[in-house]
C-alpha cells in the first residue's frame, strides 16, 4: 500500500518544481519594469506597448500585450503608472521618483558649489544624483553649466570625518583627532606637534565656504571650532561620554551662526552700523529678515546687532567702502581705526 504521506510530499515537490520557473520569470519581470519605468520614462517620454515588450527583451525576458497590462496593474500599487489619455499611440510613464527634477538641480548646483567636498566627490556625487531621474531628464542636467575652477578642497577623506562626527555624536562620545594647516611648501604642520586632541563634538556648520565642527574642549572650558576638512585620523573615544552639554543647551544655533562673520571666533558685542539705502538687501542677507533698518535721513539708515567683532567682520564692513560705517561703541571703532592703520602701514 503506497504510503500516502510520502506521495504527498514528492507530488508538492513536483508540483513546485513546476510553478518555480513561472514565479521566478514573473518576479524578474515586475523587477524589470520597475527599472524601466524609473529609468526610461518621464512626463515628457511616456513607453508605448511595443517600447516596453522592446526593453524587456533587453532582459530576455518575452510578454504578451495581456500580461503586461496585468503586470502594470500590480506595478501601480508600488510606483505610481501614468496614462497618456487622449493621445496616440496610448503611453505610459512614472512619477514616482523621491526628487523632482528642479530638486536635484538644486542639489547639484549646492554640490558644485561646495569647496569642502572634493572635485572626484562632488563628481561621485553628481553621478548618483543623476540616477534619481529618468536618463532623458539625467542628459537636460548634463547641460548645466559646471563650476570647473571652482576651487575644491584636497581633502578626500572628508564625508567619512563627518560620518564618523555625527556617529559620535549620536552615541554621545567624545571623539579624537590631529588637527594642521599647511606651510608655504605645502606641507602639513600638526598643531601640537601632532598630539591628537580628545574634544566633545556638539555641532557641525557650513560657513565662510567651509565645513566646521563646533566641539567643546574641557581643557579650555569652552567650545572651540575646527575645520573639519584641516582634522585627521578622526576616531571615537567610547570610554569618554561628551562633556559641556548643559553649556551647548543655551546656544541658539541660528542666531550664533548669524552672529558669527568668521568660524575663528571674537567677542560677541553689540554694534550700531550705518549704511547707503541701497545696502539693504546686503544687511538682510547677513542679518534675516527680523534687523530693523531705522532710517536717518533720505539716504542713510542704521542697523543694531550683536555681531562676533573679529578681523573678517571688519572686511565685510571694508568692502562696502565708504557707503557703510561702524557708529558705535568706541571701543569696536577704535579697533577698526587700528584694524585700517594695520593695513594701511603695508602701502
Amino acid at each position: 500500500m503506497l504510503n500516502f504521506d510520502l506521495w504527498y510530499t514528492k507530488r508538492i515537490k513536483i508540483e513546485g518544481e513546476k510553478r518555480m520557473p513561472k514565479d521566478i520569470n514573473h518576479k524578474k519581470k515586475l523587477l524589470a519594469l520597475r527599472k524601466i519605468f524609473l529609468t526610461k520614462s518621464d512626463e515628457a517620454h511616456p513607453l508605448t506597448m511595443e517600447d516596453i515588450i522592446r526593453h524587456l527583451s533587453a532582459y530576455e525576458i518575452s510578454a504578451e500585450r495581456k500580461s503586461i497590462y496585468r503586470d502594470l496593474e500590480v506595478l501601480d500599487e508600488f510606483i505610481e503608472i501614468c496614462r497618456t489619455d487622449g493621445r496616440a499611440p496610448m503611453g505610459y510613464y512614472t512619477v514616482d521618483r523621491a526628487f523632482e527634477l528642479a530638486e536635484i538641480k538644486i542639489l547639484i548646483d549646492s554640490i558644485q558649489a561646495s569647496k569642502f567636498i572634493t572635485k572626484r566627490k562632488s563628481d561621485a556625487l553628481i553621478t548618483k544624483r543623476k540616477a534619481l531621474c529618468s536618463e532623458h531628464e539625467a542628459k537636460e542636467l548634463q547641460r548645466q553649466p559646471v563650476l570647473s575652477n571652482r576651487i575644491k578642497n584636497m581633502n578626500e577623506s572628508i564625508l567619512y570625518t563627518v560620518d564618523t562626527i555625527q556617529k559620535a555624536m549620536a552615541a554621545d562620545k567624545q571623539i579624537s583627532f590631529k588637527y594642521y594647516k599647511y606651510n608655504v611648501k605645502m606641507e602639513k604642520d600638526y598643531f601640537y606637534g601632532g598630539t591628537p586632541y580628545l574634544e566633545s563634538p556638539f555641532a557641525l556648520i557650513s560657513a565662510d565656504d567651509c565645513y566646521y565642527l563646533l566641539a567643546y574642549s574641557d581643557i579650555k572650558q569652552k567650545f572651540k571650532h575646527y575645520r573639519v576638512d584641516k582634522m585627521e585620523s578622526v576616531k571615537i573615544d567610547m570610554y569618554s561620554p561628551r562633556k559641556g552639554k548643559e553649556a551647548f543647551a543655551e546656544i541658539d544655533l541660528g542666531l550664533y551662526t548669524k552672529r558669527s562673520f568668521s568660524m575663528y571666533g571674537g567677542k560677541d558685542e553689540r554694534v550700531t552700523m550705518r549704511f547707503k539705502n541701497y545696502f539693504s538687501g546686503v544687511v538682510v542677507d547677513r542679518f534675516g529678515k527680523d534687523v530693523y533698518m531705522k532710517p536717518i535721513d533720505s539716504k542713510w539708515f542704521e542697523i543694531n546687532e550683536v555681531v562676533t567683532v573679529s578681523p573678517l567682520f571688519f572686511g565685510w564692513i571694508l568692502s562696502l567702502g565708504a557707503e557703510a560705517q561702524i557708529v558705535g561703541p568706541e571701543e569696536v571703532k577704535s579697533d577698526m581705526a587700528e584694524y585700517l592703520m594695520d593695513i594701511a602701514k603695508l602701502y
